[in-house]
């Protein structure tokens, strides 16, 4: 088998991480300092070459594109891609490769359960070669344009020229492209199977997300009119000290002046202290102007708009592999973490943001406009025009998996029971929250699903906490009374917990790489990875395991339903 791993360095007027891969290299002004390249043939790594502008397409990488076999592979590949597709090929003759030749080794670093930073796995792999900080340096400065000198003229783009950052930057380039052949030579490209899915993955990319751009900007111009409002108003009530929502440091100094200390900002302690009857009218006051404008979800549209940058669609969104079991993850405008209303009519609050208007949301009664523009933000992902939008949610898969892999037929016979019958008292939340904690009909599938969701992953206190119904006061020690009663409940899975445990353990203490089952699961290591494999043969990857001494002592007993206590360890 025949590859070449290869890294640009490039330079433009717009920043990558703010406006994304794919506006970034389409932008006219993004361009190409050094391309480093290394041919690999069968396992074997030629020399670390280099190509810059002005040259002839590396004839090395025109005979490797000649071969049907010869693939292309690069650490991402989702930025080099776009790169090679917008710069490399049609401004330098380079020759293109298809989807189906494209290999990515940050990819490979995923899935192994490594970061996604080509440095950081570096680290992580003990490799030689690692980024220096000259080099980064040089990277950073030379990415941008310099200032105009002062007989230059200010409208036009001036790049840096110093040959000693050159000369480092292409050293720099050269280390990249040796550390990622490394990463290669351990980790190897993602399986067949794997790759199909991440060949979706760059089609579904490519193909871009499409948004309702004139919802955006009316939101924006909302959030515009609120902030400014919002701010004139914490001007006034602490005479020009604070200014905004965003200056928490001057926000605690000034509740602590006025006899009110609070540790932090965070918006469940202003919670916890507008529910006070202590506060002052001023201290009051400014906590609900900071609850106001501390609205994450509403200022996601601002970058919303930028990586639109004037178009419909959103591209290069999706991170393949970018959780450790596999799930896909959202980079720069996190489009899978767009907020879910709170609002109680939804659609009456998407018409009032659609006007563009303060004063007109007002007039609807939106005491905290902020607050609202966040819980409509989902409604900004669209169908292209003829097309439909279509989404979809697997009920209860927590719940049902984790059942099915440590055997615990009770609890997918609800599941069965509750799908033929669909009747809320056959749901398996219902039914924990009902005769398990001995809730009220009321609250007992709220509760049930909370318990089932914190408890079966082996949680406590904090996975509850995290999970609970807005508002929920339940103490630290009925929480773990009901974990008890959760565990006795589900026998089959508070016995995988030990079992799972004891079998990674002995995995990782095996030096004849032996597998070892627990339910449907399996635990197996090499000399740098703990191989955790699913029932479906994907694999999770555990970098470097060892054994604490606190992991040792909590094995050392059988885990039953009647072991568990309720602090989250092994009695």
């Amino acid at each position: 088998m025949r590859y070449v791993i290869y890294d640009c360095e490039t330079k433009s007027a717009l920043d990558l991480p703010q406006f994304g891969a794919h506006n970034y290299a389409r932008d006219p002004s993004t361009d190409i300092w050094f391309v480093s390249y290394c041919i690999v043939t069968d396992g074997v790594p030629g020399p670390i070459l280099t190509w810059q502008p002005g040259e002839s397409p590396p004839a090395e990488i025109i005979d490797l594109h000649a071969d049907p076999e010869g693939l292309i592979a690069a650490f991402p590949d989702a930025f080099e891609r776009q790169i090679h597709e917008q710069i490399l090929a049609p401004r330098y003759g380079w020759p293109s490769f298809p989807i189906e030749r494209r290999r990515c080794l940050q990819a490979s670093a995923l899935s192994f359960g490594l970061p996604a930073s080509l440095d950081k796995v570096a680290e992580a792999l003990k490799l030689p070669v690692r980024k220096t900080k000259q080099g980064k340096a040089a990277m950073k400065k030379l990415a941008k344009p310099r200032k105009p000198r002062p007989d230059e003229d200010p409208t036009k783009i001036y790049w840096h020229d110093d040959p000693k950052l050159l000369a480092t930057l292409k050293i720099y380039n050269q280390d990249d492209t040796s550390i990622t052949v490394k990463i290669a030579g351990i980790l190897d490209f993602i399986p067949p199977h794997e790759q199909e899915t991440w060949t979706l993955d760059a089609a579904v990319n490519s193909r871009g997300l499409c948004f309702d751009v004139p919802l955006i900007d009316a939101a924006i111009n909302i959030i515009e009119e609120a902030s400014i409002e919002l701010n004139e108003k914490l001007a006034v009530l602490t005479d020009g000290v604070i200014s905004s929502p965003a200056q928490t440091r001057r926000i605690l100094k000034w509740c602590a002046e006025h006899g009110c200390p609070i540790p932090d900002t965070q918006k469940k302690t202003v919670e916890e202290m507008l529910a006070r009857s202590d506060l002052t009218p001023e201290v009051r006051q400014l906590l609900t102007l900071r609850q106001e404008g501390a609205q994450a979800a509403a200022n996601k549209f601002v970058t919303l708009r930028r990586w639109l940058n004037g178009g419909p669609r959103i591209y290069q969104a999706f991170r393949y592999h970018g959780a450790m079991p596999g799930r896909f993850t959202s980079i720069g405008v996190q489009v899978q973490n767009l907020k879910k209303p709170e609002v109680e009519n939804v659609g009456a609050a998407i018409d009032a943001v659609r006007t563009g208007s303060l004063k007109h949301m007002q007039m609807c009664g939106y005491a905290r406009p902020l607050e609202i523009v966040g819980d409509i933000s989902r409604a900004t992902v669209i169908a292209a025009s003829g097309n439909k939008l279509f989404d979809a949610d697997l009920s209860g898969i927590e719940s049902r998996g984790l059942a099915w892999i440590t055997n615990e037929t009770s609890k997918l016979d609800q599941w069965r029971n509750f799908d033929r019958t669909g009747r809320e008292e056959d749901e398996p939340y219902y039914i924990f929250g009902t005769t398990g904690l001995n809730l009220d009909k009321g609250i007992a599938r709220k509760y049930g699903k909370t318990g089932d969701l914190a408890f079966g992953y082996q949680g406590v206190v904090g996975a509850w906490r995290k999970m609970a119904p807005p508002g929920d006061t339940t103490p630290d020690h009925i929480v773990r009374g009901f974990r008890q009663i959760w565990a006795r409940t589900h026998p089959n899975i508070a016995k995988f917990w030990g079992v799972a445990l004891r079998q990674a353990m002995n995995a990782i203490e095996n030096k004849e790489y032996e597998r070892f089952t627990a339910a449907r699961i399996a635990f197996q290591r090499d000399e740098r990875f703990l191989h955790l494999e699913l029932p479906n043969g994907r694999r999770i990857r555990y970098p470097y395991p060892r054994l604490y001494a606190a992991v040792l002592a909590a094995a050392s007993h059988s885990v039953t339903p009647a072991a568990v206590d309720g602090s989250g360890t092994t009695s």
